[in-house]
């Protein structure tokens, strides 16, 4: 008996180190499948990641890790196939589906597992957010005003007073729907009940500018430009109060200094509308316009109008975008606008426009300036892609790269773009020379003399390969063609939104220097001391030159010690007088 005993007690203890060895492995093993996801995000594959997500979900759902996966794969999943265009730049739709009535069905049901089991959560209660704001989208569609104020009653139960501040995006969205809808009346008895609800009980009703910019659009546009201007003032006394504020501070701590153009620009803004507001007549403006794809009208296409400040911009649309629908003849229009400037853009389906590009080129100048009064245009017409025949699919390149490409109708001249490839980024150049054949030959030389910009990353801070410049020992790159017609406009190009042609080369080049292999593994300060000595030895060392004056021109001191701007400069006057480059001269300043 004594032994079975024993082998008894010894079970326990087994057991206890299994169970403990298994709870341990529930704490951590979620977080570190994260962290996978997380590093197989920044090198760009999102199928990797995704896959990361499901198996959180899978095997640890009731996990905090979980919530955060369950978003962010909700996320993933409703960025997959849409685009979002903008005159300053194009990425992923931000998460503007519930907006505009394109949250896929996967990224609903995500949403829904995720309030139902994590609902205390950040990530729940932005679920709920999104969730409520896609009914609101809907009920307001089918005119049903009653429905849409009964599913913001319901969200408020769910996240007054602890979590207010998630529901600012919804009293936004509903402002800006009803206003855009027509239902101005009810907008403004809307925001008033926001602004009274705020006064009433500041800890559950935050202070939200766009909201209150919002409703003072509103009473101006339908006419009431005594009330639109108490609001605009009010936002313009509440900028100064933080500007104030923030001097203070800065005053407190020496050496810190306050640049305030942004909210210069605000007040600018503001003014110019108070302004308006002291007029006579309809204050308003118009933006009309079409969606195209090679030349058939593109239905259902979603096209947003995002307010900016005098002199700013934003990449993508921000919580104060208008949306609209194209409609079957694929037309657009906002109207009843407050005179400012906006940036108008719009949500592409991937499955629809393939390898197209937009007409006037990838990022539209569709920046508009609405006066009082005044009716603009603008169409978004998506062309086929130029189809190019060298370099293409990961040529090796030596000392001569011969571009090739098919040619344009309509075209008067074309130019070339070059890019290149470092660790998950990417930057190019348009080179200025302008081509009136379908070919031409670049020199590695010529390539060398490219500025391609420096790419940052939270880990790295400089990413130290963007500093070696065109081209370098196994460097990898790509390049497009854009084609002008003969009144300097783009009509095509061959850089789409998607890669439908694999226009990748790689450059032979030179066998790595010591500088180039100190500079790669991060060792700054060794690559600098190793590229001086290459130029000693040949003090016309083009390579090193360049390469050299791009460390000694970052000054970013915080992170980057390294910076010598007067050596710099004497290196690019160095390489102007050598090459006859002008854009070394550029580069000086």
């Amino acid at each position: 008996m004594k032994a079975v005993r024993i082998k008894i007690k010894t079970l326990g203890k087994a057991l206890i180190v299994l169970v403990s060895l298994g709870l341990i492995i529930y704490a951590l093993l979620p977080g570190a499948l994260m962290r996978l996801a997380d590093r197989q995000l920044q090198k760009g594959n999102r199928a990797e990641a995704h896959g990361y997500y499901q198996r959180i979900i899978k095997y640890f759902l009731r996990h905090g890790e979980a919530a955060m996966a369950m978003e962010w794969l909700a996320q993933g999943i409703e960025g997959d196939n849409y685009l979002m265009i903008s005159p300053m730049g194009f990425g992923g739709t931000g998460g503007y589906g519930e907006e505009t009535g394109t949250i896929p069905k996967e990224t609903i049901a995500l949403y829904e597992k995720l309030v139902q089991l994590h609902p205390e959560t950040p990530h729940g209660q932005r679920a709920m957010v999104k969730l409520a704001i896609r009914d609101i989208y809907g009920a307001l569609k089918e005119k049903k005003y009653k429905e849409s104020m009964d599913i913001i009653a319901n969200l408020e139960e769910k996240l007054l007073p602890r979590s207010a501040f998630q529901l600012q995006r919804v009293y936004l969205f509903t402002l800006k729907e009803l206003s855009s809808r027509g239902y101005f009346q009810e907008a403004i008895e809307f925001g008033e009940k926001y602004i009274k609800s705020m006064e009433m009980d500041e800890s559950s009703f935050y202070y939200d500018e766009g909201i209150l910019e919002t409703l003072a659009d509103t009473y101006l546009m339908m006419g009431n430009g005594d009330r639109a201007k108490e609001i605009y003032k009010g936002i313009i006394d509440d900028i100064r109060k933080n500007q104030l504020e923030i001097i203070n501070l800065n005053e407190a701590d020496e050496g810190l200094k306050y640049d305030n153009i942004y909210e210069e620009e605000r007040i600018e803004n503001l003014e110019n509308k108070i302004r308006i507001a002291d007029g006579d007549g309809d204050n308003s403006g118009r933006i009309s316009g079409t969606v195209t794809l090679h030349g058939e009208a593109l239905a259902n296409t979603n096209v947003f109008l995002q307010p900016i400040s005098a002199g700013g911009g934003f990449p993508t649309a921000t919580r104060r975008a208008l949306w609209l629908k194209s409609n079957e003849k694929g037309e657009f229009t906002f109207k009843r606008l407050p005179p400012g400037k906006y940036a108008l853009g719009l949500i592409a389906d991937l499955n629809i426009i393939g390898d197209s590009v937009l007409k006037e080129g990838r990022f539209p100048q569709s920046n508009i300036e609405v006066e009082a009064g005044g009716s603009y245009s603008w169409s978004f017409d998506f062309v086929e892609t130029i189809k190019v025949h060298s370099p293409i699919n990961n040529s090796v390149v030596e000392e001569e790269i011969h571009f090739s490409w098919q040619p344009v109708e309509g075209a008067a001249y074309y130019t070339l773009e070059i890019g290149r490839y470092f660790g998950n980024g990417s930057s190019s150049n348009n080179l200025p020379e302008k081509y009136y054949q379908t070919n031409t030959t670049l020199s590695a030389n010529a390539l060398l003399q490219l500025d391609g910009g420096l790419s940052y990353s939270e880990e790295e801070g400089v990413i130290a390969e963007s500093f070696m410049n065109y081209p370098y020992p196994g460097s990898r790159h790509f390049w497009g063609v854009v084609a002008y017609d003969e009144e300097d406009q783009i009509i095509s190009s061959t850089l789409g939104y998607i890669k439908g042609q694999n226009t990748d080369f790689t450059f032979k080049g030179h066998e790595p220097r010591e500088a180039d292999k100190l500079l790669a593994a991060g060792d700054y300060e060794g690559a600098i001391e190793a590229y001086e000595g290459d130029l000693e030895g040949n003090p016309e060392d083009l390579y090193a030159m360049i390469i050299l004056a791009r460390l000694y021109r970052n000054d970013i001191e915080d992170i980057y010690p390294y910076s010598n701007l007067s050596r710099a400069r004497e290196l690019y006057e160095r390489l102007y007088d050598l090459t006859g480059n002008e854009v070394f001269l550029q580069m000086k300043k």
